[in-house]
């Protein structure tokens, strides 16, 4: 009996001591999301939005005139090196919806009234804008700031004491082997441009110089500036057998600017002062088109085409050496 006793006694401390046992302690993990200290999964709230940009332009120097008739050209810019074009969106608040946090690029008045050929009737430089939409509902308002073409700059030419020159009045009288400094100047117009002023720095207008350079003409024309392409338009129309063209580069003018181009004709040894030797100046500015075919920017005078870009013709003087 006593020993049954012992048996149970035995049982019961055991029973006692598993009961008792300190259990190991137990990880709680919280759900995901939680606010436990679980770590939640990234949202990408931009894809939750449905973004939106409108579209208005206004007159650079005079900026609270609206241009309402005038329109922004939209392309995206993929990862991948492609291009989506969205179109011509009108800047009388037109609208297109975006993808938050993707790369556009803007191209305000570039196919409306102006932009990709040359200029017809009142007509704005096109501006090139980088844009990123924002990871907002709300429509994101951008403004296209725009200067209007002067279609006619004021071009003088002073002879070497400085007199304007034409053809009845100060017209320089070279002789054989004689060199003169002249001067010409172009003005642009009030609250205008000539020339694209959102132009890279190495992108600059041109001013040419055609003239006889037979023995009876000149041997050069001395310039204090940078040579420059000669635009299309220039070299195609002004083409003349026993004549030469030299174009030169000057910086865009706007509002009431201008620049004065110093030249130095020098007379060939048997220059003959007639008629045949008037000199004509032509002046031609640089803008900005997309390529129809990439729809990369082109800077230049020009298209792909040899379509002529910015102000219609040229701008031309001559001057009388009679």
């Amino acid at each position: 009996m006593k020993q049954e006793n012992w048996i149970v006694i035995g049982i019961l401390v055991v029973a006692v001591f598993l009961l008792t046992k300190q259990q190991p302690a137990q990880v709680i993990t919280q759900p995901s999301g939680g606010n436990g200290g679980g770590t939640a999964p990234s949202i990408d709230l931009c894809k939750l939005v449905e973004s939106e940009a409108s579209f208005t332009g206004q007159r650079m120097f005079v900026q609270g005139t609206a241009l309402t008739s005038e329109y922004v050209r939209v392309l995206q810019t993929n990862g991948d090196g492609t291009t989506k074009d969205k179109g011509q969106i009108s800047l009388n608040s037109g609208t297109t919806s975006t993808a938050p946090g993707k790369a556009y690029k803007l191209y305000f008045s570039e196919n409306g009234t102006s932009g990709n050929t040359q200029c017809i009737g009142t007509c704005y430089y096109p501006q090139s804008v980088d844009y990123t939409a924002p990871c907002d509902d709300s429509t994101d308002d951008k403004v296209g700031l725009l200067c209007q073409m002067d279609v006619t700059p004021t071009l003088t030419a002073f002879d070497e004491y400085g007199r304007p020159i034409s053809d009845s009045t100060n017209a320089p009288d070279f002789t054989a082997s004689e060199t003169k400094e002249l001067t010409l100047r172009v003005k642009v117009s009030a609250d205008q441009c000539y020339g694209n002023p959102y132009a890279p720095a190495d992108k600059v207008n041109s001013v040419c110089f055609k003239y006889v350079s037979n023995a009876s003409g000149f041997t050069k024309i001395g310039v204090d500036a940078s040579s420059s392409n000669t635009p299309y338009v220039i070299a195609n129309s002004n083409s003349t057998t026993g004549y030469a063209i030299d174009c030169y580069g000057f910086k865009v003018l706007k509002d009431l600017e201008y620049i004065d181009i110093t030249f130095k004709p020098e007379a060939h040894s048997s220059f003959a002062n007639n008629n045949g030797n008037n000199m004509t100046i032509l002046v031609d500015d640089i803008d900005m088109d997309l390529d129809a075919d990439t729809l990369a920017e082109i800077w230049d005078y020009e298209d792909e085409d040899n379509n002529q870009l910015g102000v219609p013709g040229g701008i031309s003087i001559e001057m009388d050496y009679s």
